[in-house]
């Protein structure tokens, strides 16, 4: 009975850690995405350009600058747009290296997030597919960071930091290489700057 007992104060232990530590928690959350889809990488052997999720209606095999991951009699997903303004974000034609973007005026109004991919790539085409999971991870970091935060200064019960992990579109928006995660991370921050009266989060 007390090895029992003392498991459970272990386990409490750890979650009053975790619920109280804001950059554990936002570790804890990239942790806890990057196992759901490990099996998936493994299973492509860490391809990160299936995230793209490109379809061959707008992505030209033949002219790619770097190889990716490109399905057959597809419209693909908005994550092939992003790759391609990630190759060369200050590149506006509607055709380059062997990709077309769809809706140019939509696709670049939302640049943030293939540009931070562009300057995490250092330029490089070959590792702008990984770079695009690598930043949204970082978003991930970002907002259950700054999450945390609010939880604490706006005095809610903790367990919404749990439940939050499972909020299902974190998981589209990284699987598919999407903006939506870069753009929530911001908006935290823009309302715990706001509410701490602040220019900066501090």
């Amino acid at each position: 009975m007390r090895d029992i007992g003392h498991y459970k104060n272990n386990y409490k232990n750890f979650f009053h850690i975790l619920l109280n530590k804001d950059w554990l928690y936002g570790c804890v959350a990239c942790l806890f995405y990057l196992a759901l889809l490990l099996p998936t990488l493994i299973y492509k052997n860490f391809d990160f350009s299936i995230f793209i999720v490109a379809g061959d209606k707008f992505a030209d095999s033949h002219n790619l600058v770097a190889p990716i991951h490109i399905q057959s009699n597809s419209t693909g997903f908005d994550g092939q747009f992003y790759y391609r303004i990630a190759l060369a974000p200050f590149d506006f034609q509607t055709t380059s290296y062997g990709l077309t973007i769809d809706d140019p005026p939509l696709r670049f109004h939302r640049i943030l997030y293939p540009l931070l991919v562009w300057i995490f790539a250092f330029g490089q085409k070959n590792y702008v597919s990984f770079m695009m999971f690598f930043v949204n991870l970082c978003g991930i970091f970002s907002i259950f960071y700054s999450f945390s935060r609010l939880v604490k200064y706006f005095n809610l019960n903790k367990i919404v930091l749990l439940y939050v992990l499972l909020w299902p579109g974190f998981l589209i928006s990284l699987t598919h290489d999407t903006t939506e995660i870069i753009s929530s991370a911001l908006i935290l921050l823009s309302l715990e700057a706001y509410v701490k009266n602040r220019v900066i989060p501090p």
